[in-house]
């Protein structure tokens, strides 16, 4: 831990008291429609290793039968509601060179699939896709493996995107693309349209050494100063140059 007061701990959101099915298991046409960088967070599944993650928001629109996709509804606590299309969300950790057996990589190779690849290594048995341009791809159609689970906290379902695939062909979606890259401050405008679960994650990612300056963190988003932290302990272990995207 830096020791850095975390913000909006006292943040409290309306709670979902109902909200539409998830879909059944099955495979999905749809369109890439967002890109959220959230910073360097913990790594669930390798203790003590920290990692760059962004969400990448993919706007369903129809089934393979050609069946259209229907509104995604959510009814709040306070009695509010929310009403759009349909959207899958896979958060992944990335770097800005991809390997061949990452995430990123697949995704990237679904939305461009004559991206350039580069080989590395003694016998050149790895495989890289090099700064992959994002931004330029939204709007790109692509095929969604999609799965039903289980949440273990709440028992609800929920959908899962198991792979991403090249589609090539056109749809028509309702979202306006999003595009988020938290080291550009010029942003405001957009993260103030990001939901309050994702900013508060923004707002939560790890400050690293030699990290470029995140205006839409505490006290750099002009919030008030906070008291003095402590002195930082030692930080957990991750390549800078690796690891940060942009």
């Amino acid at each position: 831990m830096l020791g850095i007061p975390q913000q909006n701990n006292n943040t409290k959101f309306p709670q979902v008291v109902k909200q539409t099915e998830a879909l059944p298991n099955g495979m999905y046409k749809a369109i890439f429609k967002g890109f959220v960088t959230l910073g360097f967070h913990d790594d669930d599944f390798n203790e003590g290793k920290v990692k760059f993650y962004a969400n990448f928001v993919f706007e369903a629109v129809e089934d393979m039968a050609g069946n259209k996709i229907g509104k995604f509804v959510k009814e709040f606590d306070d009695g509010s509601k929310e009403e759009g299309p349909t959207c899958f969300f896979k958060e992944i950790a990335i770097t800005d060179s991809l390997h061949h057996k990452s995430n990123g990589f697949a995704i990237a190779k679904a939305l461009d699939p004559n991206v350039k690849v580069v080989a590395r290594g003694k016998e050149n048995e790895h495989q890289y896709i090099d700064g992959f341009d994002w931004e330029k791809a939204l709007g790109t159609t692509v095929l969604l493996q999609v799965s039903q689970k289980v949440a273990k906290k709440s028992g609800k379902p929920y959908n899962k995107v198991e792979s991403v695939m090249p589609l090539g062909m056109p749809l028509e979606g309702e979202l306006e693309p999003v595009f988020f890259n938290l080291y550009n401050p010029d942003l405001q405008e957009v993260f103030d349209k990001l939901d309050g679960f994702t900013k508060k994650k923004i707002r939560d990612s790890k400050r690293m050494p030699q990290e470029p300056e995140v205006v839409y963190r505490g006290e750099e988003a002009g919030e008030p100063e906070p008291k003095p932290a402590p002195e930082p302990k030692p930080q957990a272990p991750v390549d800078f140059n690796d690891d940060i995207p942009f």
